[in-house]
């Protein structure tokens, strides 16, 4: 299940407060290599990815885990940001603050709640929404100590309010 209202109230909320600027688009080979410890990827590498015909969103996963040292979470991340593909990357963090607000099931993994959101996320508003979910994930709902009463999502937040699968 996915709460297609909150999805909207989210990406409103956001939109409405002016939020953060989307980082710029880095090249395949700095963004990988900026996230992977004692990488040597090089544009050699990854010419086959990065030629001028497009690649299928499935096809480019597929080659991205392919490659030494990227799983599952940074090939996501690369299509995101990199590629400028329209997924929406979901990891730990995410996963936590989107289960807490109520979006998704909190006893989802991360991969299932990528499969059920993708079709739920605005056209073009996947980047937007991963840049300020990190954010919120790391000002306000940190894993063993959220700051609830501080963060402008409380009201609308089952952790928060104690609903639904929050209820103690």
């Amino acid at each position: 299940m996915v709460r297609q209202d909150k999805i909207t109230y989210i990406i409103t909320s956001f939109n409405g407060e002016g939020w953060f600027e989307l980082p710029k688009q880095e090249s395949v080979v700095d963004f990988l290599n900026s996230h992977i410890k004692y990488s040597t990827l090089s544009e050699a590498n990854i010419q086959h990815l990065t030629q001028d015909e497009y690649i299928p969103d499935d096809e480019l996963y597929k080659n991205l885990i392919s490659l030494d040292n990227v799983d599952d979470d940074l090939a996501k991340l690369a299509m995101c940001y990199s590629f400028d593909r329209d997924i929406l990357p979901v990891d730990d963090s995410i996963n936590m603050v989107l289960s807490r607000i109520g979006v998704v099931s909190r006893y989802k993994t991360n991969d299932e709640n990528f499969e059920l959101l993708g079709k739920y996320i605005p056209v073009e508003r996947s980047k937007f929404l991963h840049v300020n979910l990190i954010k919120i994930a790391t000002k306000f709902c940190d894993e063993d100590s959220p700051q609830c009463e501080s963060c402008f999502f409380s009201d609308y937040c089952d952790y928060s309010q104690h609903k639904n699968e929050w209820r103690i």
